[in-house]
């Protein structure tokens, strides 16, 4: 008896390397923020639903959502530009954070 070998179709069989969904993305960004996407400031939602309407790539959407965090870490750290700091000041504030 032998056996034929056949490769898979689908490039992504076990859904490794994206998003099944919009929303598995969506609870995977609010897992890695620790927070629901909910507390989120429109603009910021805004953002997240146009990195998903590009892709559901899960490298390309999680390398996204840790630049805003390292961008949140630079506010902190005072190394933002002023323009940027007051915009990301009114961000944090609108969705709770207190600074």
């Amino acid at each position: 008896m032998e056996l034929t070998v056949q490769s898979f179709v689908d490039p992504d069989p076990f859904q490794e390397l994206t998003f099944p969904t919009v929303i598995a993305a969506k609870l995977a960004s609010a897992d890695y923020l620790g927070q629901p996407l909910a507390k989120l400031t429109p603009e910021q939602m805004a953002d997240i639903d146009a990195i998903l309407g590009n892709t559901l790539n899960k490298q390309a959407v999680m390398s996204q959502i840790r630049d805003w965090t390292a961008e949140v870490r630079s506010f902190l750290q005072g190394q933002l530009p002023t323009s940027r700091t007051q915009d990301l000041r009114e961000q944090l504030l609108k969705i709770g954070i207190p600074l």
